[in-house]
């Protein structure tokens, strides 16, 4: 049998777009370089040639450089089993995900756009009466509709959408922590701490320095 391959991860010391790569490896069990950048350095090294498209994350394995976080994650879910156990299970993972990559753009908007402060702060003001709550009430269904009762969004054990979801989730409770009412979401709570109790991703997180992001 083929040796399992050995990948290197690069991005900033933040949890953000390659958190979800993360906590997928982790929980396969996958062994893995964390390489992660200070802002400083990512100055330092973003035009040495090394990074396609100058962007961060990339993940590296067998000498090929993979780019494009989102690319990179359904790469991973197909090749560990996180994908879904048929077609209709997949197309369900990929709408949830575009769901969350949907929320995911609007608060990195209110961090890391150039968009001026004074837009940036109305974006803040409007997000939690707005696409949050449409978003969560979206996903709550989504895990009230899962037959299996298993408490994961899609089947029977965690698939992609959980790590994405609870990347999405630590940083919306950081900015927001008032915006998921355990009252009006509480399949969405329970599948946070799902996840963050599952074994490898558990001793991942004791060991991870809180990030806002």
């Amino acid at each position: 049998m083929a040796e399992a391959p050995k990948y290197r991860l690069t991005y900033f010391v933040t949890r953000g777009r390659a958190e979800p790569i993360r906590l997928l490896l982790v929980d396969a069990g996958i062994e893995f370089e964390d390489r992660r950048f200070t802002q400083e350095q990512w100055i330092e090294r973003k035009n040495s040639g090394e990074f396609p498209l100058n962007q961060l994350p990339i993940l590296e394995a067998d000498g090929k450089t993979m780019v494009q976080s989102r690319a990179i994650m359904r790469h991973l879910a197909r090749k560990y089993g996180y994908i879904g156990a048929t077609e209709e299970e997949t197309y369900q993972i990929d709408v949830l995900c575009e769901a969350l990559e949907d929320l995911v753009a609007s608060v990195f908007d209110i961090v890391f756009s150039d968009f001026d402060q004074a837009y940036k702060d109305k974006l803040k003001e409007n997000l939690p009466q707005t696409i949050i709550p449409r978003q969560l009430k979206f996903l709550e269904k989504a895990l009230e509709d899962n037959p299996s009762g298993s408490g994961y969004f899609v089947g029977q054990d965690a698939t992609l959408v959980e790590f994405t979801y609870f990347t999405f989730i630590e940083n919306v409770l950081n900015m927001f922590p008032n915006v998921m009412d355990p009252a009006e979401f509480p399949k969405l709570h329970a599948n946070r701490e799902l996840v963050r109790s599952r074994e490898k991703i558990a001793a991942y997180l004791d060991k991870q320095t809180p990030s806002y992001m």
